[in-house]
């Protein structure tokens, strides 16, 4: 018997949360703002938002 410590986890939680994604951009009328959302949301940038204070930016992006 072999045994690996190599799991798919990873890669099936990124393509369940794609197809929220996908589901929360029904109405989009362009592919490339549904791209822009899977990237805000998966590529981990945090903008900051206007009218907030910047000193929670960094604690956000760390809880992922």
């Amino acid at each position: 018997m072999h045994l690996t410590v190599l799991s798919n986890a990873l890669i099936e939680s990124t393509n369940t949360k794609l197809r929220v994604l996908h589901r929360m951009a029904f109405g989009f009328r362009q592919p490339e703002h549904l791209i822009a959302l899977a990237l805000l949301d998966r590529g981990g940038y945090c903008p900051p938002l206007p009218g907030r204070g910047h000193s929670l930016a960094p604690a956000l992006a760390a809880l992922g």
